[in-house]
């Protein structure tokens, strides 16, 4: 069971169990999640994430996906770094690189996917299209793509080319938005499906 926030949307509901102390993390605006981090969003958040995950037994892909969600992409890579058994942490893997603007990489790990959640997240172009992994994975690396287009400064996204500074301003918003639906997505999944053995969790 999951509440909302007072703004309603999608990417801020909340797990009823999900801990207090981290609603900052599922809260916070999608604006304030830069594309390619510098620092984490909260230092305290990061020594609450390593605390409640040991004493609570969490996953390595939950807590990675937490430290991700904090801008902290080297406590993520950390954390799922030597585990390609573990589909959660190859997730995880493949969104850390894109953060890190290693999108080769990035792009390479979507690749190996096979973890459920990726089907749901990134879905078939069109509704008459057939959802597998396959297009999943390739809706996932586009999105790399576009994302690098605009850090490059290219002011390309999907679309093409903005034209003026309102439209790649805009272009910005939209994969900014996505990025936030994904990583807060994400960690609700994994909250939500903690203690599962299938998955690969």
């Amino acid at each position: 069971m999951t509440t909302s926030s007072p703004s309603s949307s999608s990417s801020t509901t909340i797990p009823n169990d999900f801990p207090t102390s981290l609603h900052p993390l599922l809260t916070r605006p999608g604006s304030s999640i830069p594309l390619i981090p510098q620092s984490a969003f909260s230092p305290e958040l990061s020594t609450e994430i390593t605390s409640l995950a040991q004493s609570e037994r969490w996953s390595d892909g939950l807590r990675a996906a937490l430290h991700l969600l904090n801008d902290e992409t080297g406590k993520a890579h950390d954390v799922v770094t030597d585990r390609e058994d573990c589909e959660a942490c190859n997730v995880v893997h493949a969104v850390l690189h894109r953060r890190e603007a290693d999108y080769w990489n990035s792009k390479y790990w979507y690749s190996r996917l096979s973890h459920p959640w990726i089907l749901s997240f990134y879905p078939p172009p069109s509704s008459s299209s057939p959802q597998s992994l396959s297009t999943a994975r390739s809706s996932a690396k586009q999105f790399v793509d576009e994302v690098q287009s605009l850090a490059s400064g290219s002011g390309r996204g999907k679309g093409g080319t903005a034209s003026s500074a309102c439209g790649a301003k805009n272009l910005l918003a939209g994969v900014k938005e996505r990025q936030e639906a994904e990583l807060k997505g994400l960690v609700r999944y994994l909250w939500e499906h903690r203690g599962e053995k299938s998955g690969g969790i």
